[in-house]
């Protein structure tokens, strides 16, 4: 399976993405991890 990292995606832009992709059932076809920038150094 196809691994997928998103930086970032805890704003408006990246909320409405994410909404998007659940909606359509998109994250069926790959494992996600996600990143905040905001917790720079922090443990992922």
């Amino acid at each position: 399976m196809i691994r997928v990292g998103f930086v970032g995606w805890r704003g408006m832009v990246g909320s409405v993405l994410m909404q998007r992709m659940q909606e359509e059932n998109d994250f069926k076809e790959f494992d996600s991890t996600f990143f905040s920038t905001s917790q720079t150094g922090s443990a992922a």
